[in-house]
């Protein structure tokens, strides 16, 4: 059973680091790596913010996201909203 929790949880981090990828037109790049250190804007967050709330039904309210601006910081942000906490 957590082995299943972990692969969905990582191919919901791929799911997010390739909306980055095409919001910005770089596909080399960390999870960890702050995405306004990569070129990202207030903008793009809202377009990837966006993405997010279409594909996994949850909203991640920006300042959660300026709080971690990485593509691991929006992966718990988002399993934060759907385990309701």
């Amino acid at each position: 059973m957590q082995e299943a929790v972990r692969e969905e949880q990582a191919d919901m981090t791929g799911q997010i680091h390739q909306m980055w990828e095409r919001e910005l037109g770089l596909s080399d790049f960390d999870d960890s790596e702050d995405l306004f250190d990569l070129g990202a804007t207030s903008l793009h967050a809202m377009r990837v913010v966006s993405s997010i709330a279409v594909s996994y039904g949850v909203e991640i309210p920006l300042p959660d996201f300026f709080a971690d601006p990485t593509v691991a910081g929006l992966s718990a942000a988002v399993r934060s909203q759907q385990s309701g906490a």
